[in-house]
């Protein structure tokens, strides 16, 4: 995989998780979780939104309009200009 080649600093590669037992444990431990959109799917959320908030973590995405649908009112929302 690509990821192993990465070196950057306090950071290391294990390998894929496991969905079922491995991913929520991540998910729930790390400090944030990202979900950025793919340039093919501009107004859509990947499953991780969903994964995350359901294992108890923190998540940051971008704002799309199916997600600022699903989860209006948005409270602590930024909006960029």
């Amino acid at each position: 995989s690509e990821w192993s080649a990465l070196s950057i600093p306090g950071v290391r590669w294990r390998g894929p998780a496991r969905f079922l037992d491995q991913a929520p444990r991540i998910y729930r431990a790390a400090r944030i979780n990202l979900d950025l959109t793919r340039i093919y799917q501009l107004d859509g959320w990947s499953d991780r939104v969903f994964n995350v908030l359901a294992n108890g973590g923190f998540l940051i995405a971008n704002r799309t309009q199916s997600i600022a649908a699903c989860f209006e009112p948005l409270p602590n929302s930024h909006r960029s200009p």
